[in-house]
């Protein structure tokens, strides 16, 4: 898929979720063109690898703030990882300082993710005939709820996060965030208002934080727990690269050779567990442009829906034998 990126970057028409719940707005139903390529242009000066390296110190810190929380209340783990993420998107998106519990439930993170679920729920197949039957998008009574859900939740929800940093946009005491730099920058690359304040909110889209950064460290736990042996050498490893009187730091972690191999182990059951959620889309799904021939074996003709089945990837035999067995070791290059 990587080397058919080019013939792989539409997505297959969704009209349920991509133009009657989101109006057309959202990255993830985004056909190919003009739209597409303007948003994912501004979204990537935040989200390129050389400018995720620096959110490492903000993570760092809320990291710690997070282990604290799970040694103080041991039994509510989860609800400390999900304030962890929630916090750090928030930061990133917003500019943000004050820490978003998850069990606030006033909070706008919780507005995500609701608006999360019911996208999710829209998405799944079979729930709206539209997606059948197009021209029933043209009927005015049908699908009023989506129309509406779009007008009292997203467009509301967004606008509001997008407005309240434009009010204290001229405070030198505002950090920097994605939607400060979209809103003094938005016109270079021809964002509109409501663009603008959807890219801020594809930041809970691409990471709702319920289910993906919260799961990863729910499942490190886990992992640590049914498997004491890895642990200790893992902490053997910590002790030896950082020792045990400083904190770690993402570069340091980055130094040791078991660290890497369990976090790669961790990250394929947790996204094969998050992908394939009773009701869930197993993966982000693209329409073929073009016809793919490969190697005669097979072809692939234009207009096909393609989506990566990570759970069937991350248990292909010929790649993982024992694929359910806990082998971090198989991930380090002799």
């Amino acid at each position: 898929m990587e080397k058919q990126s080019g013939t792989l970057a539409d997505r297959p028409c969704m009209i349920a979720a991509g133009e009657m719940l989101t109006s057309g707005l959202s990255m993830g139903f985004l056909h190919t063109g003009n739209r597409l390529h303007r948003m994912r242009r501004v979204l990537h000066t935040h989200l390129q690898p050389k400018a995720a390296e620096e959110y490492q110190p903000l993570q760092m810190t809320h990291a710690k703030k997070g282990v604290l929380s799970i040694l103080d209340d041991p039994h509510n783990f989860r609800n400390h990882t999900e304030t962890y993420a929630a916090t750090t998107s928030m930061k990133i998106a917003y500019g943000k300082d004050k820490i978003t519990f998850a069990t606030d439930p006033d909070s706008s993170d919780r507005e995500a993710h609701q608006s999360n679920d019911r996208l999710l729920k829209v998405m799944r197949p079979g729930s709206y005939l539209v997606d059948t039957i197009s021209w029933l998008k043209y009927i005015p009574w049908y699908g009023q709820e989506l129309k509406r859900g779009f007008q009292s939740t997203s467009r509301r929800l967004h606008m509001r996060q997008l407005n309240h940093v434009r009010q204290h946009i001229s405070n030198i005491d505002v950090g920097l965030s994605f939607a400060k730099h979209v809103l003094e920058n938005g016109h270079s690359y021809g964002i509109t208002e409501i663009e603008a304040a959807f890219l801020a909110g594809a930041f809970f889209q691409l990471d709702p934080p319920l289910y993906q950064t919260s799961m990863a460290i729910c499942t490190v736990l886990m992992a640590a727990a049914c498997f004491p042996e890895e642990q200790a050498k893992v902490l053997a490893e910590l002790d030896a690269v950082i020792g045990r009187h400083r904190g770690s730091s993402i570069p340091f972690l980055q130094l040791g050779s078991i660290i890497s191999p369990m976090e790669t182990v961790v990250c394929q059951w947790s996204v094969s567990s998050w992908q394939t959620r009773p009701g869930q889309v197993i993966s982000q799904q693209y329409d073929l442009r073009m016809i793919i021939r490969h190697q005669g074996d097979y072809c692939i003709p234009a207009g096909t829906t393609v989506s990566g089945n990570h759970w069937a990837i991350s248990r292909d035999l010929d790649v993982f034998p024992e694929p359910h067995a806990f082998k971090p070791w198989r991930w380090i290059d002799d």
